[in-house]
C-alpha cells in the first residue's frame, strides 16, 4: 500500500479533524511511525477515537497497520544511515524505547501468522515431501535464517545444502544439477538482491520449484517463485529484523514434523546408532594403539 497517495487521495473529502491528523503524517512521517497512539493523539490534538477513524478512511485496519506501513515508508525513502540516524532520534524521545522495540518484535509474529493461512502452510510442507534434494539459498541478513532451516531440516532427515553467492561455483553447479524433484528455497529480505532476482527468473525458466521466502509477496522473487511464504521484516532502527522469518521456518519444520512422527523417530534412532557404533569404534582404536601413541580424534 502507498500510504502517501492514500492520504492525498482522501485529503479534500477528510473533516477538519482528519485533515489536521493527515498534514502531520505527510509531513512529519519519520517521527508519526515511531509514536504509541497516545503519544499520537497528543501530536496531533485530536481523540484516539478520531485517529482510529482516520485510519479506517484510508483503508487500513488499525492504528497498528497504519504504524507499520508508515515504518514501510521509511525504509524505502530513506539510506541506511538516514533512517539509523532519525530511528535513534525517534527512539530516544520515547520515555521508554525498550518497550518500543520489544512491541515491535511482537507485532511482527502478530503480523506474520495472522497472513498466514493453513493452505499456505500445507502446500510449503507438500513440496518439502515431495522434495528429493533441497537447496536453501540466501544472502547477506537472510543466512542465519538458512542456516537455521538447514539444520532444522537435517534433524528431520531432509537432504538439504545451504548455498550461498558467495560460493559462486558450488551454487551454479547445484543449478545445473538440478532435477525436477529437486526444491529451492529462496531467502530474501529488503534490500533484495539482483543475484537472488536472477537466481529465481532462471529457476523459473528451467521448470525448477522453487518455495520463496519474503517479507514482500509482491516482489521480483516471489513473483517468479512456484509458491510463496511472507514473514513481516520491519525494523525500528535497521532494515530487517529476522525474528519473524526464524519463527516462521520453526513452524514450518514443526508441521512437518508433526506429520511425519514415524519417520522422524526412525531418523533419529538411526542416527543415534551410527553415534554409538562410532563411539565404539573410537574406543577400539584407543584400545588397540601403543601406549603413548597419538591417535586421530573426531
Amino acid at each position: 500500500m502507498d500510504i502517501i497517495n492514500a492520504i492525498k487521495s482522501e485529503y479534500d473529502s477528510l473533516s477538519r479533524v482528519q485533515k489536521r491528523i493527515a498534514t502531520y503524517v505527510l509531513d512529519h512521517a519519520e517521527d508519526a511511525c515511531f509514536l504509541s497512539l497516545k503519544a499520537f493523539s497528543e501530536k496531533v490534538n485530536a481523540s484516539e477515537v478520531t485517529i482510529i477513524n482516520f485510519t479506517h478512511r484510508i483503508g487500513l485496519k488499525s492504528f497498528l497497520d497504519f504504524k507499520h506501513e508508515l515504518q514501510n515508508l521509511m525504509r524505502t525513502r530513506a539510506t541506511p544511515n538516514d533512517k539509523l540516524a532519525r530511528a535513534l532520534t525517534a527512539l530516544s524521545s520515547q520515555s521508554n524505547h525498550v518497550k518500543v522495540c520489544i512491541d515491535n518484535e511482537k507485532q511482527l509474529l502478530d503480523r506474520t501468522f495472522s497472513a498466514l493461512t493453513k493452505e499456505q502452510l500445507a502446500t510449503a510442507v507438500e513440496m518439502i515431501e515431495h522434495a528429493g534434494k533441497i537447496n536453501i539459498i540466501g544472502n547477506d541478513i537472510s543466512l542465519p535464517v538458512v542456516n537455521f532451516m538447514v539444520i532444522r531440516m537435517r534433524y528431520l532427515g531432509l537432504d538439504v545444502a545451504p548455498l550461498t553467492f558467495d560460493d559462486a561455483h558450488h551454487t551454479t553447479l547445484c543449478m545445473s544439477q538440478s532435477t525436477q524433484d529437486t526444491l529451492f528455497i529462496l531467502v530474501s529480505f529488503p534490500v533484495h538482491s539482483q543475484k537472488m532476482q536472477a537466481v529465481s527468473s532462471l529457476l523459473q525458466k528451467k521448470g525448477i520449484k522453487t518455495l520463496a521466502l519474503v517479507s514482500d509477496a509482491e516482489c521480483v522473487v516471489a513473483s517468479n517463485a512456484t509458491h510463496t511464504l511472507c514473514c513481516d521484516t520491519s525494523d525500528l532502527l535497521f532494515y530487517n529484523s529476522i525474528t519473524a522469518a526464524i519463527s516462521l521456518v520453526n513452524v514450518l519444520c514443526s508441521e512437518y514434523a508433526s506429520l511425519h512422527q514415524d519417520q522422524l523417530i526412525q531418523t533419529r534412532q538411526h542416527v543415534q546408532t551410527i553415534v554409538d557404533e562410532l563411539s565404539f569404534e573410537l574406543q577400539l582404536q584407543h584400545s588397540h594403539s601403543p601406549s603413548g601413541a597419538p591417535h586421530v580424534s573426531i
